[in-house]
């Protein structure tokens, strides 16, 4: 809002000197500011060159008419514009208001306008004021409200640091993942308090170096918590750079894959057990050969320790596929699943949805009970969620800490939004074990419509936003 703030005082001081020629000359030479001057009885408008050009001519292109001139407000806007001048001509006093125009091409126009009527012997005589567009300041705002937003509702935990090391800023998803806070952190090396006993020094020094050198680098580390509990990051370092060429800043972006981790150590130690158990089945194969008395007893088993290896091959693939926290599909084996879908969609012409949703306020969730209780809802709106599916045919996946995505074949837009408010409907009325409301919040988008899948998910994901920002506890369908 600070930028509108200037540009308002700047306008006001302007409105009162409008009438003066000078300032009259000079407004055309200020950025995107025009005035214009009505002469009620003659319904004469006129405008400055700017104006025309505000309004999408060029100037002198047409003859300005006061119809027309408050025509070209946005039709939302037309209230507030009379309004605003109304009370103006009843007070006496200058007005000023943003409002939106609209210009001939479409393009719509951010503005500010200010004026005020003058007055002979108590009738209005003289409407004047002036004119600005503030489109780029407005977006340029918008934008930043939205990377705001981004960074700190993304999962992956972000720290920015200036050029010695020392910490400028995290956004919340550090503070979740890490324990501490901003206030902790701030002016301080993030190393001093994340990295432990068991933290890599090979590692560490290889970060270092790359520091050093002002230059990227990406590697898997293990951290501590402020509670003590190690927790294992893919952290990238990025160095930022000003318009000379001169190191100002680090930015680094953390993942956590201590799930990931966790599993390749079983998968590692599942391999190891298939290995024992191979070595085992030679063994009792040889002893089979050279006991031919007792073949019978050997080949039944050896046909039982064959099982046992097929079962825990099963074993295998479904940890490898499988999240462990819900028992779903995790990311990776989703998004493999998903791409198959999607290309059988593609080539039969069938209609598929993806259905992007998280639960909301998960961070208050876990402060309030504790992770354990979190785990609990997590699992629960599972449970929710496949009862609500058809068997064989929809496809639930854990794709994040606390998001989920939803493979909906052959379903028709308005079907699959009825299908998706029921399991909003079912996890909002669901039993937890936990005394306060659980909501989830859904974005749904038509697949088939886009190129690949991966852009059909960042639409659902970008559904999913619009229904946190519209008050969660909603679905919102992705629409052009």
């Amino acid at each position: 809002m600070g930028i509108v703030n200037d540009i308002t005082e700047q306008t006001q001081q302007l409105t009162k000197l409008i009438e003066s020629q000078r300032l009259l000359d000079d407004t055309s030479g200020l950025a995107n500011i025009g005035h214009w001057r009505l002469d009620i009885a003659e319904s004469d408008l006129f405008w400055s060159d700017e104006v025309f050009r505000i309004h999408g001519y060029e100037p002198g292109e047409i003859t300005p008419e006061l119809d027309m001139a408050i025509n070209a407000y946005h039709p939302d806007d037309r209230e507030l514009v009379a309004n605003s001048v109304s009370r103006s001509q009843a007070e006496g006093k200058p007005y000023r208001f943003n409002a939106r125009i609209v210009r001939p091409s479409g393009e719509v126009r951010h503005v500010i306008a200010s004026g005020q009527t003058r007055k002979e012997g108590g009738v209005d005589v003289v409407m004047f004021g002036v004119f600005q567009d503030i489109t780029e300041q407005v977006e340029t705002q918008e934008q930043s409200q939205l990377w705001n937003y981004l960074v700190n509702e993304t999962p992956e935990a972000i720290i920015i640091t200036d050029a010695q090391g020392n910490t400028l800023w995290v956004n919340k998803a550090f503070e979740k993942i890490s324990g501490y806070t901003f206030e902790e952190m701030e002016g301080k090396k993030p190393g001093s308090f994340l990295q432990g006993p068991e933290t890599d020094q090979a590692t560490i020094d290889k970060m270092s170096q790359a520091i050093q050198n002002k230059q990227p680098v990406s590697v898997e580390l293990l951290n501590y918590s402020k509670l003590g509990e190690p927790y294992w990051i893919m952290i990238s370092i990025f160095p930022r750079f000003d318009a000379k060429g001169e190191l100002k800043q680090f930015m680094a972006i953390e993942t956590d894959i201590t799930a990931r981790v966790e599993s390749e150590k079983q998968l590692a130690q599942k391999q190891k057990d298939m290995e024992n158990l191979n070595f085992q089945l030679e063994r009792q194969k040889l002893a089979a050969e050279e006991l031919a008395a007792k073949e019978s007893e050997a080949r039944l088993r050896l046909e039982k320790e064959v099982e046992k290896s097929k079962k825990l091959q099963k074993e295998l693939e479904t940890l490898a596929n499988t999240d462990a926290l819900t028992e779903i599909a995790n990311r990776r084996y989703f998004m493999i699943r998903a791409e198959s879908e999607f290309q059988r969609a593609l080539r039969y012409k069938e209609n598929l949805h993806v259905v992007m949703f998280d639960v909301d306020k998960f961070k208050s969730i876990n402060d309030t009970y504790g992770h354990q209780a979190g785990d609990q809802v997590l699992k629960t709106i599972v449970t929710v969620v496949k009862s609500c599916l058809r068997d064989k045919i929809d496809f639930l996946g854990r794709v994040g800490g606390e998001e989920f995505c939803l493979l909906l074949p052959h379903t028709l837009p308005e079907d699959a939004v009825g299908i998706v408010n029921r399991i909003r409907q079912e996890i909002e009325s669901a039993k937890q074990s936990i005394d306060t409301n659980v909501t989830c919040s859904f974005g749904v988008a038509l697949a088939v419509q886009f190129d690949t899948f991966n852009i059909a998910l960042s639409k659902a994901d970008e559904a999913l936003y619009d229904a946190k920002h519209n008050g969660r506890n909603r679905v919102e369908y992705w629409q052009v």
